[in-house]
């Protein structure tokens, strides 16, 4: 279903749902460009989308939808450069191949800001991501949800299908359970209407039903741009046995997500390991302590605890040192006495006086009034020789 809006004058939205070899295809494309140029860009994406799936012969659906895109870019390119009023038209672009078997699966492209929604059990998640600058300062957190609806920038998409001759295209795989809704929608839908309202309407609703409150809605908040929107059942296939959906969703977002949550995991597991090994290292140093000098470096053991009542003494003994140079604890040292110069004031003691040593003569009589001096000489001369023994006659 599509609605041209209460603003614009021209609907650039165009799309086709068709039954290929590969499933039933859904191709949704928002054109832009002045003129009518936005819906010729539009109008041949979608044709050449189906052209290519039509006549492809490949067996990987993923990669056949994909060169699909890629080839409608490249179409849309070479015929902007045929005119003027072409110049520099474009499209968003969204695909998604139903792949009806026992258990069906889908294959989805994107590329702009249009949208491909899963509501399951009444749980929306969106499968794409928005190629606009907003939807890229959202992810960098620069800015709310809430604030990229009415951003003055929302409407400048990052990626489209013709501006240029190749381009990338976001592409994934999704397994389905019975009783899914598929949602592809432009941004004039999922613009003014948010992703909880699109649960409450689509409760108990026929797709077509659910089609129409959508695009009222949008309508009803002032219709600003085209409105687009297409919806599938899934009707066979396994019940959904979870509520949350989001593990079943490889896009890139969750991807990044995984990633992320495993980087935090290993940090995690690294600060526990170094939490475990720390107060290891710790007692350790308090062991030991290192004393690092020019050139050398030496481990000092720690000092034994000195017990209750054991004296200084015992306590040295069992360090092992028993050298006097250390003062003991409680252990007595006598005052040195300072050296005052005999004669000075304040000494009473007088240089004793030289006495006279007597010495023998020849002949046997003993003198008196020699000096020490001379007792002194012949007692070096006494140190100096080797000492003789007398013989007797």
């Amino acid at each position: 279903m599509t609605d041209t809006g209460l603003v614009r004058t021209e609907n650039q939205d165009y799309y086709g749902r068709y039954v290929t070899l590969y499933g039933e295809l859904l191709v949704l494309c928002d054109g832009m460009g002045g003129h009518n140029g936005g819906s010729v860009a539009s109008r041949l994406a979608v044709e050449t989308i189906r052209r290519y799936i039509v006549s492809s012969v490949g067996t990987d659906t993923l990669q056949v939808l994909s060169k699909a895109v890629e080839d409608a870019s490249g179409e849309i390119w070479r015929q902007s450069k045929m005119g003027p009023g072409l110049a520099g038209m474009g499209t968003t672009c969204v695909a998604l191949i139903l792949e009806t078997t026992p258990k069906p699966k889908a294959y989805w492209a994107s590329v702009g800001d249009s949208r491909i929604y899963l509501i399951r059990r009444n749980v929306i998640c969106q499968l794409t991501d928005d190629h606009s600058r907003v939807m890229d300062m959202f992810r960098r957190g620069l800015i709310t949800k809430d604030e990229t609806r009415d951003h003055p920038e929302k409407n400048i998409i990052t990626r489209a299908l013709g501006i240029a001759e190749s381009i990338k295209v976001d592409v994934g795989t999704l397994d389905l359970c019975k009783g899914d809704r598929l949602l592809l929608c432009s941004d004039g839908i999922c613009g003014p209407v948010r992703d909880e309202e699109m649960v409450t309407l689509s409760a108990k609703a026929t797709p077509q039903e659910f089609s129409e409150r959508l695009v009222a809605l949008a309508n009803s908040r002032g219709g600003d741009d085209n409105s687009t929107v297409q919806v599938v059942d899934v009707r066979v296939g396994p019940r959904a046995m979870r509520v949350s959906i989001e593990e079943d969703v490889p896009t890139l977002r969750s991807v990044k997500r995984r990633v992320f949550v495993g980087l935090s995991l290993l940090l995690v597991c690294a600060i526990v390991v170094w939490l475990l090994f720390k107060p290891a290292n710790r007692d350790l140093g308090a062991k030991t302590q290192a004393t690092t000098e020019p050139g050398t470096s030496q481990s000092v053991t720690e000092l034994p605890v000195r017990s209750p009542g054991e004296t200084p003494h015992e306590y040295v003994k069992k360090q092992g040192d028993t050298s006097d140079d250390h003062p003991i604890e409680g252990q007595y040292t006598p005052p040195t006495m300072p050296v005052v110069p005999a004669g000075s004031p304040g000494n009473d003691l007088q240089e004793p006086k030289q006495k006279s040593v007597p010495t023998v003569q020849p002949g046997g009589a003993a003198k008196s009034g020699v000096k020490a001096d001379s007792l002194k000489n012949k007692h070096k001369n006494i140190k100096s020789g080797p000492a003789k023994k007398s013989r007797p006659n």
